[in-house]
């Protein structure tokens, strides 16, 4: 499974396209979305991290196995140290 971005930049807004393949190329899943951006990079990065994983999510029995780059990003939870922590 494997997926393909396609922007086109306007004066404000970027028209972002995305299709989800199979093995065999056939389409399973295909979407399109505006970002309110000129930047190219940004809106593919929105694409990839943003809209790609809300589809996943939404269609689960067609792109479950779709890998994103989003996936290998490591959440660290934010912990104050002691000294951002008010004394009550």
């Amino acid at each position: 499974m494997r997926y393909e971005i396609n922007t086109l930049v306007g004066d404000e807004i970027t028209t972002v396209e995305v299709a989800v393949f199979a093995d065999d190329e056939s389409i399973l899943l295909a979407g399109k979305t505006a970002v309110c951006t000129t930047d190219e990079a940004v809106a593919r990065q929105y694409a990839e991290d943003v809209f790609l994983a809300d589809l996943r999510v939404n269609f689960p029995r067609k792109i479950a196995e779709l890998a994103l780059p989003i996936d290998t990003v490591e959440v660290v939870e934010d912990v104050p140290s002691v000294e951002e922590i008010p004394e009550v």
